[in-house]
């Protein structure tokens, strides 16, 4: 019983933490003027690959633009382990291209807040994960 509890009380605080990151993430992109620097055009070498949901790949957006006609934002060049992202790298401006996938415009100064708030995703995304599994054990044993 006590493992049910425990993993009803991890899905919740999964979705607070998830939900709170989502009104960060508001906050923080209404507040933002839209200008970004000139694209240095680094970073177009980089290899997005995945492999059984373990490599390299993008996550977040963060600091939209619309300049131009062109929607562009900052995302993260970030290590996937089983489909999670662990690690943020390196940040780069990106636009999405008409048949999927990315141009990359160039690096940019990755902030802390924009790291913590990956790594906030990241915990609600594990404490999914463990309250998932708790809830499955304790309702075996209910």
């Amino acid at each position: 019983m006590t493992t049910f509890i425990f993993g009803v009380i991890a899905i919740v605080l999964a979705f607070v933490t998830y939900f709170t990151h989502k009104a960060i993430l508001n906050r923080r992109e209404a507040g933002y003027d839209g200008i970004f620097p000139f694209p240095n055009g680094k970073g177009k070498s980089i290899q997005l690959t995945r492999v059984n949901g373990c490599g390299m790949n993008f996550t977040g957006k963060f600091r939209k633009s619309h300049s131009g006609g062109v929607h562009t934002y900052v995302t993260y060049y970030t290590l996937f382990i089983l489909f999670i992202p662990i690690i943020p790298f390196g940040a780069y401006r990106v636009a999405d291209a008409d048949g999927g996938g990315y141009h990359i415009l160039g690096s940019e100064a990755g902030t802390f807040a924009e790291r913590g708030l990956i790594l906030l995703k990241i915990l609600s995304w594990a404490l999914i994960i463990i309250g998932g599994v708790a809830v499955f054990y304790g309702v075996q044993d209910i």
